[in-house]
């Protein structure tokens, strides 16, 4: 038997049509453990988990992430989904693949679990704004590689006594986590030492306990703070608004130099000019009412204006006002005098008018995502302003321009750019594919817009991207069939960094590609074009691949 023939069995399976690889169905005790977490934390009801599938790796549960290869649960996202309850150790410890989870901005309450057995791959937890009470001892052994961990605006008490259970607070570790990166538990009760979380020679960049709020007992944060002259690594420290008291500071001895640089970052108040500009901001968006920022107090970094995040020497850093109810349009000139910012959000929100460009540029802005708006357009010089831009997102917008403008390649630091159901019409981008333009691009997805092809032979030669969706383009009027064309065995075997390839519901004709070059390719959905041919992967096992609505696929290509 031919090897041809082979392969056509292995596309067609036994029916004789073209159909979908069978994914891997997930662990049983994966599903088992998802269902019981759905449960208890509300989010069965709240989003949904498992009310279309039972299978958390099918694709319906809202912000799980799986292995494509194995059906592994290995990331979940529910932020601000609502939901309510407790976390279980023995659920969770069932997710041994798990590394990322964000369950910030909720109501779960009651003790963080102690995890039976560790997540030895979860490297980033963010548990923000909930109304948890305290971390029992035993919890970090179960976090082994954690990376990141942001317990911001809670109810941990940190130092009370209680009868029941002795000192509580952050638990004593025999061994310091090794990998921790980040640590935010800003905004909670702390009075007690940090330091056992930290060895002599800690990979610790930030650390934020700003802003503990002390009941009664009239505790402190009182830690001695000359540990931090063992962590060589430190970039940022938050420790503003407490009380720690000269007496442990010893004055900048010599052996004191990271207290005595603590005691220097205490207290500084927000830069004026970041100040101004802050006040301009949330009057213009209305984020004053919204979010009342400044209604407690007029400086942005007093630990009162919601997801707002500044540095040691009182510049803003971060603004996350994702779903804040923002309303009107974005002003260049306040956004560009925030000269150390370096992450925004303003997703999910009602800003429109067309984006700012900014008289000066922001030389420290990484991440900027601005999802679900109604921005009109993206003027020429827009990118111009975001010199070291790593992460742009733009999905859901209501704008209709003509081509993406052509000042986005000096954005040449980008690892992932969305605008999914942007409107974008016109030609499609190549450019994003030249990986001396963008040596570092992962993330291309330009689904459900308005682009015509055809996409360049040799796109995405030698590049990074692990992840390509362009599927779902419309005509200029957004309706009607796909202009986006061309023969996709001249870029995709090229693009040998792929994960994932969404290609569907275009007018892509010609020869399948020849992936078995692909080693790292999970997902292939080529569905609704015209090709043809049979299709090769490296390890057709582990691809889940569609190629529903090719009428040709599984024949040889017509000459």
């Amino acid at each position: 038997m031919s090897i041809t023939v082979l392969l056509l069995i292995v596309v067609l399976g036994a029916g004789g049509a073209p159909r979908r690889a069978a994914a891997v169905p997930t662990a049983p005790s994966e599903v088992a453990a998802m269902q019981t977490i759905a449960k208890s934390i509300g989010a069965d009801k709240a989003l949904g988990w498992g009310a279309k599938s039972a299978d958390p790796c099918g694709g319906t549960w809202a912000g799980v992430r799986c292995d494509g290869a194995a059906s592994h649960v290995t990331s979940i996202s529910a932020t601000r989904a609502g939901l309510v309850g407790h976390l279980a150790g023995s659920d969770w410890s069932g997710l041994a693949s798990l590394s990322e989870l964000d369950l910030s901005f909720n109501r779960l309450s009651g003790d963080l679990p102690f995890l039976p057995s560790p997540l030895r791959r979860l490297t980033t937890l963010d548990l923000r704004s909930n109304v948890f009470l305290d971390i029992p001892d035993g919890f970090f052994a179960g976090l082994p590689a954690l990376e990141t961990f942001s317990l911001d605006d809670n109810e941990v008490i940190m130092g009370k006594i209680s009868r029941r259970r002795g000192r509580r607070g952050v638990p004593r570790q025999r061994h310091p986590l090794p990998a921790l990166e980040s640590l935010s538990l800003a905004r909670n009760q702390l009075c007690c030492a940090i330091s056992d979380l930290f060895g002599q020679n800690s990979k610790i960049r930030f650390l934020d306990v700003s802003g503990q709020v002390h009941d009664a007992d009239k505790l402190t944060l009182a830690s001695p703070v000359r540990f931090l002259a063992g962590i060589t690594n430190l970039v940022e420290v938050h420790m503003g608004e407490n009380d720690l008291y000269a007496g442990r500071l010893r004055a900048c001895e010599p052996q004191g130099g990271g207290a005595c640089a603590a005691r220097r970052l205490a207290a500084l108040p927000t830069d004026p000019s970041d100040a101004a500009a802050m006040q301009a901001i949330a009057r213009s968006t209305r984020a004053d009412e919204a979010l009342g920022w400044g209604a407690r107090s007029a400086d942005p970094c007093g630990g009162t204006w919601a997801g707002v995040g500044c540095n040691s020497m009182g510049r803003v850093t971060s603004i996350n006002a994702s779903r804040g109810g923002l309303v009107a349009s974005l002003n260049g000139t306040d956004l560009s005098k925030l000269a150390s910012l370096s992450d925004l959000d303003l997703s999910f929100n009602r800003l429109d008018g067309d984006l700012p460009v900014l008289p000066a540029p922001l030389p420290r802005l990484l991440s900027l995502d601005l999802r679900s708006n109604s921005f009109y357009s993206i003027p020429d010089g827009f990118f111009a302003g975001f010199p070291a831009l790593q992460s742009f997102a733009f999905d859901d917008n209501a704008l209709l321009i003509k081509d993406i403008p052509n000042d986005v390649v000096t954005c040449s630091n980008l690892r992932s750019f969305t605008a999914n159901n942007a409107s974008i019409y016109g030609t499609f981008p190549d450019y994003f594919g030249n990986a001396t333009l963008f040596p570092r691009l992962e993330r291309l997805s330009l689904a459900r817009n308005r682009l015509t092809g055809p996409i360049r032979d040799g796109f995405g030669k030698k590049s990074s991207i692990k992840y390509l969706d362009v599927g779902g383009q419309r005509d200029i009027h957004g309706g009607g069939e796909s202009s986006l064309d061309s023969r996709i065995d001249l870029f995709i075997p090229d693009m040998e960094s792929l994960v994932e390839a969404r290609l569907d519901h275009n007018a892509f004709t010609g020869p399948v590609p020849d992936a078995t070059r692909l080693v790292n390719l999970r997902v292939f959905d080529a569905s609704y074009n015209n090709l043809c041919g049979v299709p090769m992967f490296a390890d057709a096992g582990r691809v889940a691949a569609n190629f529903d609505g090719n009428p040709s696929i599984g024949t040889e290509c017509s000459r």
